[in-house]
């Protein structure tokens, strides 16, 4: 079940070589070590008081009861370690401050950019009951349309039946989902909703991939 990323290892290796080069000892490197160990100690525990409420549904105080002994204990190690700050423990801190940027930065873009999309293509409900009071004219074939999901309309979709006033006499509405699961067996492959109506042209596909899939859409829909 695991995943090899051969990118990733060569930037692991990369790495490696850069912090025997500068660091050039285990002594120095330790304190690079201690401030990154400390932190995890903090981010993990963290993580894992945020699960427990939103998901176990713990109480207040249970989260308190657990969570204070183990700040006061990490936050111990933790303070010990940050008087290593500029002797080495720099390094995490820049490793984590540039992930983290890009990764809030991207997150941030990829939220600007799916809102703008939505505006644009509107729901797909209320298209769907245009298209249902004000039929326009259907053209042989078959139209696919890859789409996140089934809560907006295709921007090709709808511009095509708003200025052409034509759609093709089948839809199809794709949209693809990665399951936390190696392997989709093709008879959980495709999951398929009539939006309400098995009648009209618009149909909403779902195809289900394992992380250790291709997502081959093609082999999917055939």
């Amino acid at each position: 079940g695991q995943i090899y990323v051969p990118a990733i290892n060569w930037t692991l290796f990369v790495g490696v070589i850069l912090l025997l080069v500068t660091f050039q000892s285990s002594e120095r490197l330790a304190t690079a070590y201690g401030l990154a160990v400390t932190g995890t100690f903090l981010i993990t525990t963290t993580l894992f008081l945020m699960y427990a409420e939103a998901h176990w549904r713990w109480n207040r105080w249970q989260l308190l009861l657990l969570g204070i002994p183990l700040a006061a204990l990490e936050l111990t190690y933790f303070g010990a370690n940050v008087t290593k700050l500029f002797h080495g423990g720099w390094l995490p801190v820049l490793i984590a401050t540039i992930v983290a940027t890009v990764m809030l930065t991207w997150q941030r873009g990829r939220t600007l950019v799916t809102e703008r999309r939505t505006s644009m293509e509107g729901p797909l409900e209320p298209f769907i009951d245009w298209l249902h009071h004000d039929p326009v004219a259907k053209v042989p074939g078959t139209a696919v349309f890859l789409h996140p999901g089934k809560d907006s309309t295709p921007l090709a979709l709808r511009e095509n039946a708003t200025f052409n006033h034509v759609i093709h006499e089948n839809v199809l509405i794709v949209s693809t989902a990665s399951l936390n699961v190696p392997f989709v067996d093709d008879e959980d492959r495709v999951v398929l909703d009539h939006l309400g109506d098995p009648y009209d042209a618009i149909t909403h596909l779902t195809l289900n991939f394992g992380f250790q899939e291709d997502q081959d859409v093609p082999r999917a829909l055939a």
